[in-house]
């Protein structure tokens, strides 16, 4: 049993939620309370009781249940929790000061050794190391136990373990045990391994030759993620439940497995809630907080590849959940729906302001310049902008516009060729990583479920549809342009007017229009589209005008609350 003393690491825990991640700063006197002096070491049935209370509770439950956990666990193991503050502990700590003694203070290298023997033969028996692929490792201590390449997975023995440290320099060569076996040589898989260790913090790395986790790699080819959602076992994998839907990014393979590293490492860090980088047309690698929590993500996993294989000879998509048939679409503006008005109003315009004098002059003589400008003319004549004379330098003629064309964006005017200027200036931003498009925190995961759901997913905004799909392409998350099925601008028509949302209405093939969800925060826009026939919301968001005191239309204030009106 590990105490403050005893390892450093377990000095500077992080007792307030990251999994077990180090800090360098701590040692409170709450830290010092909790994990108490002693160094008895737990037995088996001590190290099966601490792991049930962490993967039935982990952080999660009634507060009833958790205080009951909680106070068993400080009676039954008060070396290990101490008998100080107890009230004061809360639920992630518990989790975290346990996880960090199964971790590191459980297992010896000779208990870990035997652990990833058993674990071979489980998964060997589970079909998933057959013909000596696969691979398992475990973190003991800081240092890593990891099951050599090409030997029998279910004849293992503990003394053909090699053990590595944190950096994956080897510490110990497993032993040549018999003539007629190769002799244990570290395997290829061991530089994957380490990614996770190293960018997860992971407890345990496992690879699969499963079979069905190849075969779900070729459901698409093209794909570069597996997903899955509205399944119970999606509740196995940290972090996800029922409604999520689940994403595993897929690799391709290549000749020899060390090659693999860089994509691994790419994926990992592109999908940060993911506990498995899929192999096409080779197998999967997965990895948790400790052996256990990897071999539960490991057998749920499984299970969901399995059921996606299943669902698909039936015919179900298995990343799609049909809605009720309320819903077949939602339209969403943009500015004050989905993204701040602080983004559009402080960020996109100032920039289009400032830029466009640049941008002219880059492209005066492109013949979609030359055609905008002309578009253009005669909103200038009609606002009472006066003209130079037509023998005007070309400097003089790029003065006059830019100074109209500010003055214009500065009275947020919704000209058609305007905003398609705009588009093309902010489509430059965008190229030069000077622009990031700022969405809402809640957006993504209610595009992920509407889509997954089977319901089409609109944009309607007075910006030009090529600003649209740069903002979608260009956010903070990411790109989104795979959620959306189609840009509207005013080119349909007015938004305050309802002959827009019916010519929107038979753009995407909706007769019925009632079977439409517009969501704006302007009022007028939201009326429209209800004469329409289109059942319309309201968003409240932080900086959105005021709406009128009464009205009709019911209100919600993030993307979320839309799933009760679907």
């Amino acid at each position: 049993m590990l105490s403050p003393s005893s390892d450093p690491g377990v000095g500077s825990l992080d007792l307030e939620g990251t999994n077990g991640k180090r800090r360098k700063k701590s040692n409170t006197r709450t830290e010092s309370t909790v994990l108490a002096s002693g160094t008895r070491k737990w037995t088996s049935g001590e190290k099966s009781k601490v792991l049930e209370y962490i993967q039935k509770f982990g952080g999660t439950g009634p507060q009833k249940d958790y205080a009951s956990v909680r106070d068993t666990l400080v009676r039954d193991f008060p070396n290990v929790f101490g008998a100080g503050s107890v009230k004061e502990i809360t639920r992630q700590q518990v989790r975290n000061i346990a996880l960090a003694n199964i971790k590191l203070g459980m297992l010896t290298l000779d208990e870990g050794r035997s652990l990833v023997c058993d674990l071979c033969r489980t998964f060997y028996e589970q079909g998933w190391c057959s013909g000596t692929g696969g691979g398992v490792s475990i973190k003991v201590d800081e240092r890593i136990i990891m099951a050599p390449s090409g030997v029998q997975k279910e004849r293992m023995l503990p003394e053909d373990m090699f053990v590595l440290d944190a950096d994956g320099i080897i510490l110990e060569e497993g032993v040549h045990r018999l003539p007629e076996m190769p002799r244990p040589k570290l395997s290829e898989c061991a530089p994957l391994f380490m990614e996770a260790y190293k960018q997860r913090n992971a407890g345990a790395v496992l690879h699969s030759h499963a079979l069905e986790a190849m075969l779900v790699t070729l459901i698409n080819e093209s794909a570069a993620t597996f997903t899955v959602t509205h399944l119970e076992m999606i509740k196995g994998i940290h972090g996800h439940g029922y409604y999520d839907v689940l994403t595993v990014p897929i690799i391709d393979n290549t000749a020899r497995e060390c090659e693999l590293t860089a994509s691994l490492a790419q994926a990992i860090h592109d999908y940060p809630d993911t506990y498995a980088v899929l192999v096409r047309r080779h197998g999967v690698y997965i990895w948790g907080d400790s052996w256990a929590h990897a071999k539960t993500q490991a057998e749920c996993y499984h299970y969901l590849f399995k059921a996606a294989l299943e669902m698909r000879k039936m015919g179900i998509d298995p990343a799609v959940c049909t809605s009720n048939g309320r819903t077949s679409a939602i339209i969403l503006d943009i500015e004050g729906t989905i993204a701040p008005v602080s983004f559009v109003a402080d960020v996109l315009f100032p920039y289009a302001m400032r830029e466009v004098r640049r941008h002219l002059q880059d492209t005066w003589h492109r013949p979609e310049t030359r055609s905008c400008l002309a578009e253009l003319q005669g909103y200038l004549d009609a606002d009472g902008y006066t003209a130079p004379q037509p023998s005007s330098t070309e400097e003089h003629m790029l003065d006059y516009v830019s100074s109209a064309l500010v003055d214009m964006m500065a009275k947020d005017k919704k000209y058609t060729p305007l905003k398609w200027l705009q588009g093309a200036i902010w489509r430059s931003g965008y190229e030069k990583k000077e622009l990031v498009a700022d969405v809402y925190d809640d957006l993504v995961l209610s595009l992920q479920r509407w889509t997954s759901q089977g319901i089409k997913v609109y944009i309607y905004s007075s910006g030009s549809r090529e600003a649209q799909g740069l903002l979608f392409g260009h956010t903070k998350y990411g790109d989104l342009r795979r959620y959306i099925s189609g840009y509207f601008d005013t080119m349909v028509g007015p938004k305050n007017d309802s002959n827009s949302y019916q010519e929107i209405a038979l753009s995407i093939g909706e007769s019925d229009t009632s079977k439409i969800l517009f969501a704006t925060d302007v009022f007028a826009e939201a009326e429209a589209a209800s004469r329409a026939g289109i059942r319309a919301l309201l968003v409240v968001r932080p900086g959105n005008k005021p709406l009128p005191s009464a009205h009709e239309f019911p209100t919600v204030h993030d993307t979320s609350e839309f799933d009760a009106l679907l």
